[in-house]
């Protein structure tokens, strides 16, 4: 069929905006009558195919001032938005780009260019060469390859009044035919260059910055900063994100000063197109002041409210400082006892001589009080072994966490008890009462033993931690058929820092802590006393920005000062191997041993190990380790015997409970009494 150019059809125009009304009627009949029904006397949906563009093209930036606006250009320009459907002619695509320019004049003037030139032009290109090879598929009724153009099978409205008006308004030919296919392309399709060309002109100068407070209300004066001093580039290029920050840090400092009601009431900017300089005015209203009033807590079931009371960071009668909203926010999370929590004064600001003191209402969703777990471990040392753990959060309404913590395995059985009394006397202060029970049957001795153990302890700004208390403890030990009855008096001693960010799979940051216990022993073989001091610390660096790749470092160093080696009971000496210290060796193997080849432990030790990981695939990673230790009888590490080391490597998968596991490791300088290698299961990264 031949069809006439446009320009010869009288009443085209007409009969192809007709057809875009009719092309509307069976989409809005699908909304009214439900998807997928059918009616006698319906007319059957059409299929309504997006023609086929005639040009691809390309586009070019030349002279934008900078990286940033180019960058910005090709997120808001239609050219690139609109650049995988192609254009339909070289004519449309001209008017594409001109309509750009005043996108582009935006984009200049945010980075201070007011008074940019701007030319489009669009280039052929040389039509890249057609395909060779085309399967049948591919081949129209005539023998020519189908064009597979971009198809649309629900033509929206944007469609209808983009491209297609384009379209019409140059005279372009649209097939009004609605089962219409997509038209043959008889060669290589043609292409095009769209250029914009930029003279950004001077850059314009901020020589003035005014902050303008308006509907200032009565009370005390209102401090607002320089903005010269908090980032706004006066003397400088105007740029507009920069002029916009600097404003978000007036108002920030308002709601920080007792003003939770301030806001931007907008801003004033005066260009000098001759000396290529701005001005600009902010106006901001400070709103009413507002001093710290009663606590209201909404959707409480098990907690009391004065326990959520005496988390705040504030004293009543002071300024209300949103940063202290938000601090007290973020406290009442990390309890753990509730699923959401939300802290805000009223959001309408009071009417002129109300008093100052404002309520605050927190408003809580509570989470479930209590929590089972279980788990799984295995190495070639121990063997198998089952985990299980209980967690209350909540006994009696202050928030009290109760934690028990049950471990059967082949070669040790314990029950450890942990109650914990948060916001003890003081805010961030904890009471601590704790219990342990276990029965263990190793190379180095066997021990059935009980503690006692009550202490505090304090959180001192976000990463430090300090704690003490007292603990008595009883122990039946054997060693070597002969058995030791021991009691030990203990005052432990702890300073922990943790600036990691994560607690099960840290990523980045330093965590590290110094124990110390001063211990009183009695005992058939006589009384003796001894100071026991140890450091732990771990370090995380992340090798890339998505932290797919992490270096892993931990070291200990400990000592325990006596008069004599005899001294020190058996189970508090040092030990060091297996899967908690040096993988690939036996547990408790690497230092002095006896003359049946056990280890008995010793006064000092001093171990370090790396470890990267990789995430590999998904959840799944993998890492590869290195580490070595040493223990000696004496109070300073003197490698009477020399160092053990190892390597390996292990897979990890990462579940939403913390990473899991599996990991084999070498001695690389095994002794006799070495096994050849180690292999170790569990929940949670090594260190």
């Amino acid at each position: 069929m031949t069809i006439a150019p446009a320009s010869r059809r009288p009443g085209s125009r007409f009969l192809r905006r007709a057809g875009r009304a009719l092309i509307l009627v069976p989409a809005l009949g699908l909304a009214a009558c439900g998807f997928g029904e059918e009616r006698a006397g319906d007319i059957p949906p059409a299929e309504f195919l997006e023609p086929a563009t005639g040009i691809d093209y390309e586009v070019e930036i030349v002279g934008a001032p900078n990286d940033e606006a180019s960058g910005l250009m090709e997120e808001t320009l239609l050219l690139y938005r609109r650049q995988d459907r192609g254009a339909p002619s070289r004519a449309i695509l001209k008017r594409r780009a001109e309509e750009d320019i005043a996108s582009a004049v935006k984009v200049l003037k945010s980075f201070g260019y007011y008074k940019p030139e701007i030319e489009v032009e669009v280039v052929e290109l040389p039509p890249e060469p057609a395909t060779p090879g085309a399967a049948d598929d591919d081949v129209g009724a005539e023998g020519g390859p189908v064009s597979r153009g971009p198809v649309n099978k629900g033509l929206t409205l944007a469609a209808l009044t983009s491209d297609a008006d384009a379209d019409a308004e140059e005279g372009e030919e649209t097939d009004g035919d609605a089962t219409a296919q997509a038209p043959v392309d008889d060669g290589p399709r043609e292409r095009a260059l769209a250029r914009m060309i930029i003279d950004p002109g001077p850059a314009f100068r901020l020589v003035r910055h005014d902050i303008q407070l308006v509907d200032v209300p009565e009370g005390p004066p209102v401090q607002v900063p320089a903005p010269d001093e908090i980032g706004s580039p006066v003397g400088d290029r105007a740029d507009a994100a920069t002029i916009l920050e600097t404003e978000a840090k007036v108002l920030t400092a308002l709601l920080n000063q007792g003003r939770p009601w301030a806001k931007l009431e907008g801003r004033r900017a005066v260009a000098d197109m001759e000396a290529a300089t701005i001005e600009v005015e902010t106006r901001v209203a400070p709103g009413p002041y507002a001093e710290y009033g009663r606590i209201s807590v909404e959707g409480l079931d098990h907690v009391e409210p004065g326990h959520v009371n005496r988390y705040r960071v504030w004293r009543r009668g002071e300024a209300v400082d949103r940063r202290q909203l938000r601090e007290y926010q973020s406290e009442l999370m990390a309890t753990e006892l509730f699923d959401s929590v939300s802290v805000d004064v009223p959001r309408a600001a009071p009417d002129a001589g109300a008093p100052a003191e404002t309520p605050v209402t927190v408003t809580v969703e509570e989470a479930k009080r209590r929590t089972v777990t279980a788990g799984v471990r295995y190495d070639t040392d121990d063997g198998p072994s089952v985990q299980g753990g209980f967690v209350h959060r909540n006994l009696w309404g202050e928030g009290e966490r109760l934690r028990v913590d049950l471990n059967a395995g082949l070669v040790d059985q314990s029950l450890t008890a942990e109650l914990r009394k948060p916001q003890f006397l003081r805010r961030r202060q904890d009471l601590t009462f704790d219990f342990e029970a276990k029965h263990e049957e190793n190379d180095a001795y066997d021990e059935t033993s009980a503690l006692l153990g009550a202490g505090v302890e304090r959180d001192i700004g976000r990463y430090w931690t300090v704690g003490a208390g007292g603990t008595v403890e009883y122990s039946l030990l054997s060693q070597d058929g002969r058995q030791d009855d021991l009691l030990l008096y203990g005052i432990p001693a702890f300073v922990r820092y943790d600036g990691t960010d994560d607690l099960l799979n840290p990523t980045e940051g330093v965590r590290a802590t110094v124990y110390g216990t001063p211990y009183y022993a009695t005992r058939d073989r006589g009384d003796s006393q001894f100071f026991k001091a140890e450091t732990l610390a771990s370090g995380y660096i992340s090798l890339d920005d998505e932290k797919k790749y992490v270096l892993a470092m931990r070291g200990r160093v400990g000592s325990i000062f006596s008069e004599d080696y005899a001294d020190v009971p058996i189970n508090k000496r040092f030990y060091s191997g297996g899967g908690g210290s040096i993988r690939g060796y036996q547990k408790d193997y690497i230092g002095p041993l006896d003359a049946s080849n056990d280890p008995v432990g010793g006064r000092s030790v001093i171990e370090a190990g790396v470890e990267l990981r990789a995430m590999v695939w998904g959840p799944v990673g993998a890492a590869i380790f290195a580490e070595g230790g040493s223990v000696s009888r004496e109070v300073y590490p003197d490698f009477e015997d020399d160092p053990q080391f190892a390597a390996g490597f292990g897979v990890r998968y990462y579940s939403p409970v913390g990473p899991i596991r599996a990991d084999i490791a070498f001695p690389l300088n095994a002794r006799d009494v070495d096994d050849p290698f180690g292999f170790y299961f569990s929940i949670g990264q090594a260190y």
